[in-house]
Formats: structure tokens, C-alpha cells, sequence
């Protein structure tokens, strides 16, 4: 995938179990409910909605988690670049809501990295026997997208969507995240993210 030079990162900032302020309610009550480093790593899907000026990517996303025992003991820090799902089932879940112009992209794990996933909760099981104490936090990182024409001002809103199971399907992680605010946060601005490449256009 094609960057310039001023392409910068954003962190959405979300972490498993906080009240981050565009994280539902709804929201904090599934997550009490699930466990996601339960569930089967090949299920486990993020969804984000935004402008259908605004393309994701391979690369432009990744699930985050981290494990600290009490003690210092373990510690685990893990990332993984998610990757487009190419002709997904669309679950009506992702179009409740939906305004004119929105469009929807569906990203997973790599074969690879499910089964890195799956060593990682095998560790996290072993620590549970043993009952050791610590922390965690599992989170969705946006790393970039690109824009296939000039933003307006304003807000710029995307949605994002985590499933852990394909039976129970998506629910609202984050809702109306606003990139321009995010990004004018950090120091940066919108207009220094990259115009997609012609060929990722064509693709979308």
C-alpha cells in the first residue's frame, strides 16, 4: 500500500473495559459479558463504516492486546495487522443506522496470526489455572486510510464494529469517532493523510 511522506498514525485510544466516552453503554455491558480471548481467533472480525471517501486497507488496522501479571512476572504484548476480507457476509447489523454515502469494510486475521493468537490465549489459560493476578487490555488500533478525494470540514465520523463470534455477529465497539479531532488532537490535521493510490481506487 502507497504512503506519503506525511502519513501519521492515530491511536484511537480504546482499551477493553474503559469508559472511553464513544464506546455505547451497550458496549461496556458486552464486554463484561465476553471474553475475547476465549473466542476463536478465525471468528474474530472488525468492521469499520465510514465516508466512501475514506478506503481501509490491508494494513490499515490491527488488534491490540496486553497482558501484565501483578507480580511482573509476564508480560504480553501483542499486535496484529488485520487484513481485508475480501466479498464478506454483510451482516445487517453493519447497516442499522447507516447514513447516505457510507460505506462498509470488513477486516480479520491472517491464517498466521489466528494461530499466534491461539498460542497467546493457550499462555493466558495457563496463568488462569495457576491464578495469577494482572491486567489486560485488548484494543483496535487505526493505524491509517486513505482519502479518494478532498475532505470536507468539519467532522469526519467512522463507526467500528467488533464480532468474537460468527453466531452472535457484530456488535458497536466505537461509535461516532471523529478523525478530524483525533488527528487535530495529536498535533497533525487530515490533510497530511495520503489520496489514494489510482489502482487502490479501482479497487474499491
Amino acid at each position: 500500500m502507497i504512503r506519503n511522506a506525511s502519513y501519521r498514525p492515530i491511536m484511537l485510544g480504546i482499551v477493553f473495559l474503559t469508559g472511553c466516552t464513544s464506546m455505547p453503554l451497550t458496549t461496556l455491558y458486552k464486554l463484561h459479558k465476553i471474553d475475547p480471548m476465549e473466542a476463536d481467533p478465525a471468528q474474530i472480525k472488525v468492521a469499520i463504516r465510514s465516508d466512501d471517501s475514506i478506503l481501509v486497507g490491508d494494513g490499515d488496522a490491527r488488534i491490540e492486546i496486553g497482558v501484565e501479571a501483578a507480580d511482573g512476572s509476564v508480560k504480553i504484548d501483542e499486535s496484529y495487522v488485520i487484513e481485508v476480507v475480501r466479498n464478506p457476509v454483510l451482516r445487517a447489523e453493519l447497516f442499522a443506522d447507516r447514513k447516505p454515502g457510507e460505506n462498509v469494510t470488513v477486516l480479520g486475521l491472517t491464517a498466521s496470526d489466528a494461530n499466534r493468537m491461539r498460542r497467546v490465549q493457550s499462555a493466558l489459560t495457563a496463568l488462569r489455572e495457576n491464578d495469577v493476578k494482572g491486567s489486560g487490555r485488548f484494543g483496535i488500533r487505526l493505524d491509517g486510510v486513505c482519502f479518494n478525494r478532498e475532505m470536507p470540514a468539519g467532522e469526519v465520523l467512522i463507526d467500528i464494529f467488533l464480532q468474537t463470534s460468527e453466531e452472535d455477529g457484530f456488535f458497536v465497539f466505537v461509535k461516532n469517532m471523529d478523525l478530524r479531532k483525533r488527528t487535530n488532537q495529536q498535533g497533525s490535521s487530515l490533510e497530511e493523510w495520503p489520496v489514494c493510490a489510482e489502482e487502490q481506487t479501482s479497487q474499491s
